[in-house]
């Protein structure tokens, strides 16, 4: 039986919303550089509304799925304790994106841990 080689690679999210938040578009691209130099793919996504994130999370763990060998998912937004705030004032669980990754990956990427950090800084650049 031939040995089938399946190359994966480490995924990078980042997720990002722009209203109220000075300079996060500068953020977001400084980030995704420094990602990029660690050798990971960077997909970059700017939602206004937690629906909007959900659905394209879903999507794009769909479409990089049997490629994914590791997954950081970035969400840098505005929120509170477990919850996130789209731009248009709409409010999402963090457990349900962590579902939504666990849901995609779990039969493809042989091992899935989730990690939950929560980071509150005020970004210099402008």
């Amino acid at each position: 039986m031939p040995f089938n080689h399946t190359t994966t690679k480490p995924f990078a999210f980042v997720c990002y919303t722009t209203e109220d938040r000075p300079g996060s578009i500068e953020e977001a691209q400084t980030f995704m550089r420094a990602l990029k130099q660690l050798g990971l793919s960077v997909y970059a996504n700017c939602w206004g509304n937690i629906r909007e994130l959900e659905r394209s999370l879903s999507e794009k763990l769909e479409e990089v799925k049997h490629e994914c060998s590791f997954l950081l998912l970035a969400i840098m937004s505005h929120g509170f304790t477990g919850h996130i705030l789209g731009e248009d004032g709409s409010r999402g669980k963090l457990n349900t994106l962590i579902s939504i990754v666990d849901n995609n990956l779990r039969k493809t990427v042989p091992i899935v841990s989730i990690q939950l950090l929560s980071s509150f800084v005020k970004s210099s650049v402008q």
